[in-house]
């Protein structure tokens, strides 16, 4: 049966505070001034997932994906475009790298310091930095963190050892588009939640251990939705809720792997279960989508994110992180039931309640908007894109994407390391 919007959550009431028509106007009137915007479903097959791309003269063609129920796909695919946007530098950022002390990082190191940048900070007398926010702790001063782990690197990056161990750190992880400053930040938040929790997953399947809790999801519009992927995709899926810092993570982990030999995967991270769930689905029917135009030649080598795969292969531990070859079992199985409908939580409510979670936890949550159509960046209906830092969050998801490297925050054990780097 195929899954209605009428079926799905809704867009406008779970994490967006604007409807879904007035945000792809206001995204397509910002996108339209830079270059020119076209749009299209994957295919009849995946008819939730849709590709666009954004061509200007001085950037050339950049790519997003958007999953969901039309016209909730064509909005994601559009804050993509944004996000990359922003990234790329195809907008004009608010902030500009500033040359600083290296002991000014961190403010002045009292906080957690990742290893990356701690090896930064005791590397040069000064670094190239940008400045962010302490949202979780408004009085304080601001933050300085180093722009190479931190801000997106312009064209071909020298032969500098920092430059070069960082950019091997670096994602879009964290950036997030919204029409409005608190909406962008929230699912900022969520993305480095869900990236963090991911990094876990891999780490406890590769040691074989037991992780997460499957969920049996009975009748109602979520089976309906994994029972439709399953059958378009021609696999199985295994939904399963993980740890994670804040709210709830669900991952959608497939029996199909793709032609690099990785296991597909989808993820989702929302303060609303049924939520995260539908996003880790849809986001698993978005790889198998991705992976069926590689398969087809129409994947267009910008939007192939597998990179230096060779290396990977030299570290039988990284490699299996970034395959997940091997399943490990859920820690148990549990019957999962959509609550009955209820007033949604505010945009607002949310991100407080989840930034106050991560601070009494240990992990500072610093933010930094970087464009806003509005000036104030504050008015309902004005596209804005943020970048959100949990100091201590782990990044080691990058080795899904074939980067050699080891956990460099809370998840950087002994134990770990060791593992990381034994090479065949």
């Amino acid at each position: 049966m195929p899954l209605h919007s009428s079926q799905a959550s809704s867009w406008s009431t779970i994490e967006r505070s604007i409807p879904v028509e007035r945000s792809i106007v206001a995204c397509m009137n910002v996108l339209g001034r830079l270059g020119t915007v076209s749009y299209r479903t994957v295919s009849p097959k995946y008819s939730r997932q849709i590709h666009a791309t954004l061509v200007t003269d001085q950037s050339g063609r950049t790519g997003g994906y958007g999953k969901g129920v039309y016209p909730q796909n064509l909005a994601s695919a559009l804050f993509e475009l944004l996000e990359l946007a922003a990234c790329r530098r195809i907008v004009a950022l608010r902030d500009a790298r500033t040359e600083i002390d290296s002991h000014e990082l961190y403010q002045a190191g009292t906080l957690p310091i990742d290893a990356v940048g701690d090896y930064l900070r005791r590397s040069a007398a000064t670094v190239p930095a940008v400045r962010f926010r302490a949202i979780s702790a408004p009085a304080t001063p601001d933050v300085w963190l180093p722009a190479a782990m931190y801000d997106p690197p312009i064209g071909d990056v020298d032969d500098d050892a920092q430059q070069q161990l960082a950019l091997g750190y670096w994602s879009t992880n964290g950036y997030a588009a919204g029409m409005n400053g608190t909406e962008a930040l929230l699912h900022a938040v969520n993305e480095v939640i869900e990236r963090d929790a991911f990094s876990n997953f891999l780490l406890e399947s590769a040691f074989g251990r037991p992780v997460g809790s499957s969920m049996l999801l009975g009748d109602g519009w979520l089976s309906d939705l994994k029972s439709e992927i399953e059958r378009s995709s021609s696999s199985t899926i295994d939904v399963r809720i993980i740890p994670a810092l804040a709210g709830t993570v669900a991952i959608a982990i497939g029996s199909r792997f793709d032609c690099y030999q990785r296991r597909l995967l989808g993820m989702g991270s929302s303060s609303n279960a049924a939520y995260a769930i539908e996003r880790a689905l849809l986001e698993y029917e978005e790889v198998c989508a991705t992976d069926y135009l590689r398969a087809a030649g129409q994947l267009h080598p910008d939007d192939d994110n597998f990179g230096a795969r060779a290396l990977v292969e030299n570290y039988p531990f990284l490699n299996e992180c970034c395959r997940c070859t091997t399943l490990s079992p859920p820690v148990d199985q549990t019957e999962f039931h959509v609550m009955t409908a209820t007033q949604p939580t505010p945009v607002a409510e949310q991100l407080a309640t989840k930034i106050q979670i991560l601070q009494q936890a240990g992990y500072p949550v610093l933010a930094r908007t970087l464009f806003a159509a509005a000036a104030d960046g504050s008015r309902d209906g004005s596209p804005t894109v943020v970048q959100a830092v949990v100091l201590g969050a782990e990044q080691f998801h990058v080795v899904h994407v074939g980067r050699v490297g080891e956990p460099i925050a809370r998840l950087r054990t002994l134990e770990v390391i060791e593992a990381c780097r034994r090479q065949r």
